[in-house]
C-alpha cells in the first residue's frame, strides 16, 4: 500500500543518519533511539527496508531527542521556488509516474514530486478528506473523455482503497498507470473507460493475471469535482 508520510519518513530518516551521522545507522540509533552500546540497530534497518512503518509517535521522539523541529520527518524538501502560503491555504503535491517493468510503478513517492498546487483548506471539509492523504497526477491519453481529458490533471485520495461502484480509481499494474471507472457487473467488478472506443482494450486490463493495486480515489480535476 502506498502511503505518503511513510515514504517521506523513510526519505528523510536516511538523510538524517547520512548527513548527521556519515552514514552510520548504529550511532544514529544510539542518539535517536537510545539504543544500548551491546544492541545493533535492527529497528533502523526495518525502517529504511520499509519492513516496519515509523509511527507518528516514534517519529516524533526521534526529532525531540536530536533537537529536530517538531514535523521535520515528515516534511518533504522543498524547491528554491516555494513561498509561505497565505492563511487557510494548503499544498497537493504533483508526482510523475515512473514505470518500473520488474516491480510495477511506484507514484506517490518523495522522489517523484513534480510541483504541486495551492487549494484553499475549504476543499478539505468539502471533500471530507485529509490534506496528508492528497496527491495530484496527470491524465494520460484519452480513455476517459469526457469526464477527463488527457494531459489534464486530477486529484486522488490515496486513503480510499476500497472498491466502490460507479467512482475513478487511478491504479497500476505491473508497468502502467490507469485511471478509470470501476463497474458492478453481474460477472464482479469489471474497470471501464468512459470513453466507448476504449472498451475493447479495457478487457486486457480486467481479465490479465497482474494484480491490479489501487492508488486511490480520483476525487477532483483541476476545475470540477468528478463523479
Amino acid at each position: 500500500m502506498i502511503n505518503l508520510i511513510s515514504e517521506v519518513r523513510v526519505k528523510n530518516l536516511q538523510k538524517i543518519i547520512d548527513d548527521k551521522f556519515g552514514g552510520n545507522a548504529t550511532n544514529f540509533a544510539r542518539e535517536a533511539l537510545n539504543l544500548p552500546d551491546d544492541k545493533k540497530p535492527t529497528e533502523v534497518y526495518l525502517y529504511l527496508n520499509k519492513t516496519r512503518k515509523i509511527s507518528e509517535k516514534k517519529a516524533r521522539a526521534i526529532e525531540l531527542n536530536l533537537d529536530l523541529p517538531t514535523g521535520y520527518l515528515d516534511k518533504i524538501e522543498e524547491s528554491k521556488d516555494d513561498v509561505a502560503l497565505p492563511q487557510n491555504k494548503f499544498k497537493i503535491y504533483q508526482y510523475e509516474a515512473k514505470a518500473s517493468m520488474g516491480n510495477g510503478i511506484e507514484v506517490i513517492t518523495p522522489d517523484n514530486v513534480v510541483g504541486y498546487e495551492i487549494f484553499d483548506e475549504k476543499f478539505l471539509s468539502d471533500f471530507r478528506v485529509r490534506e496528508e492523504n492528497l496527491a495530484i497526477i496527470t491524465v494520460i491519453g484519452d480513455s476517459m473523455e469526457p469526464t477527463l481529458r488527457g494531459g489534464g490533471r486530477v486529484v486522488i485520495d490515496t486513503s480510499v482503497k476500497d472498491k466502490m461502484d460507479n467512482k475513478v480509481f487511478a491504479l497500476t499494474t505491473k508497468n502502467h498507470l490507469w485511471v478509470k471507472r470501476l463497474r458492478m457487473t453481474p460477472d464482479g467488478y469489471k474497470w471501464q473507460s468512459d470513453n466507448s472506443a476504449h472498451r475493447e482494450f479495457d478487457k486486457s486490463l480486467n481479465e490479465m493475471p497482474t494484480t491490479v493495486r489501487i492508488i486511490g480515489r480520483v476525487i477532483y480535476s483541476l476545475g470540477r469535482p468528478v463523479d
